[in-house]
């Protein structure tokens, strides 16, 4: 028998031993490693070391030393000591490799007191190689893929059977960009094939706006053209997966202004991109048709479905204020608050990157975790990195270049500012501040950071590269050129006509009347100039059970005709409070997979509709709520660039107005610091209503208004304004779709009419 049968024979039964169980290799895997053998020159590694790797395998796959650790970790968090992703990968590998020796050794480096190394070893109990076994039994046992475990399990064992760099040259040689002598460290062999794609440029680019740099340009327009172009530019000259930042500083009178920008920078910076994108997963034509079904009038060569929109990605808006919002008792505040919009640049690139496991070029790049990233599954049956159920390792660049910054100590993230930046409200912030957390958040040590019209007072830039440029104005109508593109064909449209009905009030209320229906129709009934107010929170788009449109093209179509109703039945001079929220979900315009799920930007398309629709915008009130229900660990505990996610506290509220030719003002404040309900008591919706808005936002609103007012509320729910509108003696107008919601509205008022004493919330 030939030297590579033997060596064949005894990687299967070495393998069935360790793992205790009869097992045949498919083909294609006893083929591929023949061609392994083949290409080593030396001979399988001891047993002992196979063995060994194969217990390492099955608990890392299996993680069946996850509770261990965890004991492990809260036990040194009870003794105040807290582990950094380093030492917590290090714990990992010595559970799962039960290597008691380099525990032990790393103890004894951390802590020089005896009786406190005798402490941590004693929770040092890693799963035992026979209890690994006899889990892994009940699994394959239990497991209907119990073949696919088996042979990912038999891939890693061949893989760790030989010399790692013979290993590693053999799968990568299948490919000519592999050049060159052999590099252990995985980033510095990617450094060889790719360098390029890896090359780290201009890695932020921050703009302050402020009055005088408005000023500065010849007319608002003119200014706004210049942003745009900005914006343009900064994409272009970005590196990849690296971020634009933009602070607006605006005065007190400028609350309109300041979400006017808020929204061009927003959908500006996400649309400007027009392409036609031949890749697999868009299908302009089912977007086409099934927005021409929801949506008369389309002109099909002005919305152009083919073309395809993009840019950069949203990533948040944080407010910046200068009240201490979290300690105080009050609710309103008047605060002339900044804003800080964070965009993150992910441009589409289908270069082939080797899986970082096996270094093989054996690669399919069919999937993208998010648009403009590029995912990469290794397809290599001998790799080891193979999921427990046999599916390829899937790595990202974008995932591959934050992963590797983790390994310089000098990228973490220290002095405060994770815990400083964890929700996005802050208070008390300074542009210096703001320049700070954006270097030590979204840049790595070496990178170049651009600085426009703004000069900081900062004493470290911790070890990155500082240019600064000014701001260049242009004269072009670059954001008239944009709102006027096919994009916006496809959804500002005026609905004409309405299959409408006979709307009756079903309300038992004198001064409240209730209509059931849609909201739009129900508005195209009513008299003009009738309302002195309205104050709503929408359906948002695909939130909620009921609230489920096929993209965001039909929800846009009719959040904009709703707007234009609302708008001919206020009276001029109107107010109309509009509660929106930029949360997480796919747009469905250019895929339908998960890929396709951002943060949404509801609140820029918002403003621009309103705007279309007559409306000016005045200002918004940030709607804070505090601290956020839900898990705290916005990043898994990682303390390093790109891996901090700050949680949303906030929502807004639209103060938009109807023009007048009377000057007709109402006190709102900036900040509402508001509790939202806490619907669910025991496991039950107390309320009935699965998103409903607390008395204390109408309120803002009702207090402002006297008793022969009408406020109106086109999207009731569950009836917010109406008990608010009731309590304080003003009429309302509600309208609501839902018929059960109605009678949840009139049996609502009821008991709170009948029993003041009744607080649900």
């Amino acid at each position: 028998m030939s030297k590579k049968a033997v060596e064949i024979s005894v990687l299967i039964n070495d393998f069935c031993n360790v793992v205790g169980w009869n097992f045949i290799p498919m083909p294609e895997y006893i083929l591929e490693t023949q061609k392994l053998i083949d290409s080593c020159k030396d001979s399988i590694l001891p047993m002992l070391l196979r063995d060994e790797a194969c217990f390492l395998s099955i608990n890392q796959k299996f993680e069946l030393n996850k509770e261990g650790i965890r004991l492990f970790i809260d036990f040194a968090a009870s003794q105040k000591v807290y582990f950094n992703y380093h030492e917590k990968k290090m714990i990992k590998n010595y559970f799962d490799s039960s290597n008691k020796i380099a525990f032990q050794c790393w103890i004894e480096e951390k802590f020089k007191d005896k009786e406190v190394q005798i402490l941590y070893l004693r929770h040092f109990t890693p799963i035992t190689n026979e209890d690994t076994i006899k889990q892994l039994h009940h699994i394959i046992n239990n497991s209907k893929q119990a073949e696919d475990i088996l042979h990912s399990l038999f891939a890693a064992y061949v893989f760790c059977s030989f010399n790692v760099e013979n290993v590693h040259q053999y799968f990568s040689n299948s490919h000519k960009k592999n050049k060159g002598t052999y590099v252990a460290n995985y980033y510095e062999y990617l450094h060889n094939c790719i360098g390029d794609k890896l090359k780290r440029g201009k890695a932020l680019s921050f703009l302050v706006i402020n009055n005088d740099l408005i000023k500065s340009c010849q007319s608002i327009e003119a200014f706004k053209d210049s942003l745009c172009s900005f914006i343009k530019t900064a994409y272009n000259s970005l590196s990849n997966h690296c971020y634009l930042s933009i602070y607006i500083d605006l005065e007190e009178d400028s609350k309109a202004l300041k979400w006017e920008l808020f929204s061009d920078i927003v959908l500006y910076a996400e649309k400007f991109i027009e392409e036609k994108l031949e890749i697999g997963y868009f299908h302009p034509n089912k977007i086409k048709e099934i927005t021409k079904k929801y949506i008369d009038g389309i002109n099909d060569n002005e919305a152009n479905f083919e073309i395809a929109n993009g840019g950069f990605t949203y990533k948040d808006c944080f407010i910046l204020t200068q009240n201490d919002l979290r300690n105080s008792k009050h609710i309103e505040y008047h605060d002339n608050y900044s804003l800080l919009l964070l965009f993150e640049k992910n441009e589409r690139d289908e270069t082939i990157i080797p899986c970082p496991a096996c270094r093989s070029y054996n690669v399919r790049g069919n999937s993208y975790p998010v648009i403009g990233v590029k995912s990469w599954e290794c397809n290599n049956i001998l790799c080891l990195d193979k999921s427990k159920f046999n599916r390829g390792k899937r790595y990202s660049l974008a995932s591959l270049i934050k992963q590797e910054a983790i390994f310089d100590e000098a990228n973490e993230i220290k002095n405060g500012t994770i815990r400083k930046w964890q929700l996005d409200v802050l208070q008390r912030v300074e542009k210096d501040d703001v320049l700070e957390f954006l270097i030590k958040h979204y840049t790595l040590v070496n990178d170049t950071i651009e600085i426009v019209h703004y000069l900081p007072k900062l004493n470290n830039v911790h070890k990155r590269n500082v240019v600064f440029i000014p701001f260049e104005k242009v004269n072009d109508n670059i954001l008239e050129e944009f709102y006027n593109s096919s994009f916006f064909k496809r959804f500002v449209i005026r609905k004409n006509e309405f299959n409408v009905n006979e709307f009756s009030n079903i309300s038992p209320f004198p001064k409240h009347q209730i209509f059931n229906g849609n909201s739009t129709e129900v508005l195209s009934t009513l008299a003009k100039e009738t309302f002195d107010a309205a104050i709503t929170s929408p359906p948002y788009y695909n939130a909620k059970e009921y609230s489920q449109w096929d993209n965001i093209y039909c929800y846009l179509y009719d959040m904009y005709n709703n707007a234009c109703e609302v708008f001919n039945v206020l009276k001029p001079g109107a107010t109309y409070l509009y509660n929106i929220f930029d949360y997480f979900d796919n747009e469905n315009t250019i895929v339908f997979s998960a890929m396709g799920k951002k943060r949404m930007i509801l609140g820029a398309y918002i403003i621009h509709l309103f705007k279309k629709a007559g409306f000016e915008i005045k200002s918004n009130v940030i709607w804070y709520k505090g601290h956020i229900q839900g898990n705290r660990s916005f990043n898994q505990g990682n303390t390093f660039p790109y891996y901090q996610a700050p949680l949303n506290c906030y929502e807004h509220i639209y103060q938009f107005v109807k023009p007048s030719n009377e000057n007709i003002s109402i006190e709102l404040p900036d900040i509402a610091n508001v509790k939202p309900i806490y619907k669910i008591v025991k496991g039950e919706n107390i309320l009935g209503h699965t998103a409903p808005f607390p008395k204390g936002l109408p309120n803002l609103l009702l207090q402002n208004m006297s008793k022969n007012e009408i406020i109106l509320d086109p999207y009731a729910g569950s009836f917010t304004t109406a008990r608010a509108a009731f309590n304080l003696d003003i009429q309302s107008i509600s309208i609501e779709l839902d018929k059960t919601y109605c009678s949840l509205g009139i049996s609502l008022i009821k008991k709170e009419h009948i029993s003041e004493k009744l607080q649900l919330y």
